[in-house]
């Protein structure tokens, strides 16, 4: 079972995926603010997406909605995560943009040895961890990274 989080204006469903997302009009499967947690039991779905969210929760409830991920990826699981590049103009136009990103802001989810016994979720493996260049659909090309971590 896979799980998109923040489906966009586009969500189109299948029987092994959910979407999730905070705008009703995008006609998620679940409208819910991810900052208030992901309402599925631990261990339920093999794979998230999450594309173009994180820069949009304020830092202070960023580590929460990681463990919240954690929490809902079986282990072996793996989540994409995609985030506009901090040096990309797309990182600073948005107004709704709160959080900038750069290539190892998400070092501390795999690769620090305290983060566990200070209570956060920890990655087993970095799958992958690019800069890409992109072109989103009527948009200019932009500059993201795409992060992959395997629970």
């Amino acid at each position: 079972m896979k799980l998109t989080i923040g489906t966009g204006p586009h969500w189109a469903g299948t029987e092994e995926s959910l979407g999730l997302d905070i705008i009703p009009e995008f006609h998620p499967d679940v409208v819910r603010d991810v900052t208030k947690g992901l309402p599925f039991d631990d261990n339920k779905f093999d794979e998230i997406l999450i594309e173009h969210v994180l820069e949009h929760i304020e830092h202070k409830d960023g580590d929460f909605v990681m463990n919240e991920i954690h929490r809902v990826l079986k282990p072996g699981g793996i989540v994409t995560i995609e985030v506009p590049y901090w040096k990309d103009d797309i990182a600073v136009e948005a107004a709704g943009h709160v959080r900038l990103f750069a290539e190892n802001s998400f070092i501390n989810y795999y690769s620090n040895p305290y983060w566990k016994e200070m209570g956060q979720c920890c990655f087993s493996e970095v799958v992958s961890n690019q800069l890409l260049d992109t072109t989103r659909s009527g948009e200019k090309p932009a500059r993201v990274i795409r992060i992959m971590l395997r629970k």
